[in-house]
């Protein structure tokens, strides 16, 4: 169940996620770890395991951060945590990032910029996650997994647009009720 990269923009390439703590965030703050000001994302308590939380405040459109880790060529060496890159290879992210829980309503979203040639010691291009709304410090961070269908999971993410399933939207309909 890997992270897909998708669709395009002007200047970065952007995507949903997978890979948390196994379990889908609620999106209510449960609670950080406390941190100095200086971390951007702290690792804490969530509703359905680990979570990660902002470190301070983001405005809609910050990089929030880089997401870092190992790269691997098989997405079931640890498929629970696995992004897919641009290439055939899969991100198994460190923390912070790997603990980016599932929204249906997220407020966070993966990408990569357009146009960046590729590391030259990976043959890929880094991934970033960035704000999609303003972003209280102490929040948890989420990411809408957009699994495919055949890989949908009931949802707990709790937020009034929950479809029910961690699956992509324009999935919706394949999954069985």
């Amino acid at each position: 169940m890997a992270t897909r990269i998708t669709g395009t923009s002007s200047r970065r390439t952007t995507g949903t996620g997978t890979g948390a703590s196994g379990g889908m965030g609620t999106g209510a703050s449960v609670g950080p770890v406390p941190a100095t000001r200086s971390r951007r994302v702290v690792v804490g308590k969530a509703a359905t395991g680990k979570g990660a939380f902002a470190g301070r405040t983001f405005k809609k459109g910050d990089v929030v951060g880089r997401v870092r880790g190992e790269l691997t060529a098989d997405p079931q060496r640890d498929p629970s945590y696995c992004m897919e890159m641009d290439s055939e290879l899969f991100l198994i992210p460190r923390a912070p990032f790997r603990y980016l829980n599932h929204s249906c309503s997220p407020n966070c979203q993966l990408f990569m910029w357009d146009g960046q040639e590729p590391e030259a010691d990976t043959g890929t291009r880094p991934l970033f996650v960035e704000a999609l709304r303003g972003i209280k410090d102490g929040a948890e961070l989420t990411i809408d997994y957009a699994w495919t269908a055949c890989m949908a999971i009931r949802c707990r993410c709790g937020s009034r647009s929950c479809r029910g399933w961690v699956v992509d939207a324009n999935e919706l309909e394949f999954v069985a009720p």
